[in-house]
């Protein structure tokens, strides 16, 4: 394989055959990304959860975000009165639940 400097990364990423940017400065395949600033001990307990699950700081940062998202719904739901129906719903969803878990 021969790699030129010439024109910069567009000849070196041919090279290598990585896959092309649509010129956007995202790579075609991959998800749209970005940087968040976090200090490094944020990061380094960011990282330690995923490491202790095995998935990405993307996928950690996901589930956390799923997560407190079904904390704030679940406090607006206690928050309320129940009617007949909801308390039905919520009967049914803990019996598919407790079948699921045998």
């Amino acid at each position: 394989m021969q790699v030129s400097a010439g024109s910069g990364g567009r000849q070196l990423s041919e090279a290598l055959d990585f896959p092309r940017s649509d010129g956007s400065g995202i790579l075609l395949g991959m998800p749209e990304s970005t940087t968040i600033k976090v200090s490094t001990e944020t990061r380094d307990a960011l990282r330690r959860l995923a490491d202790r699950e095995g998935i990405t700081l993307d996928a950690q940062l996901q589930k956390l975000i799923r997560r407190e998202r079904r904390r704030i719904i679940g406090a607006q739901l206690s928050a309320g009165s129940l009617d007949s129906d909801d308390v039905a719903v919520l009967d049914a969803s803990a019996v598919d639940v407790a079948h699921a878990s045998r």
